[in-house]
């Protein structure tokens, strides 16, 4: 049987500029980084 993987082996990158999608992720204890686009939408 293998082990799991631990949390802060994967960080993820949230290239978005969402409060909502950050904060989510926060709650969720997850490790990411920000990275704005650098587009109009």
């Amino acid at each position: 049987m293998t082990s799991p993987r631990p949390r802060d082996a994967v960080t993820l990158v949230l290239a978005s500029s969402s409060s909502y999608r950050r904060a989510l992720l926060e709650r969720l204890g997850l490790p990411f980084s920000l990275v704005a686009p650098k587009i109009d939408e």
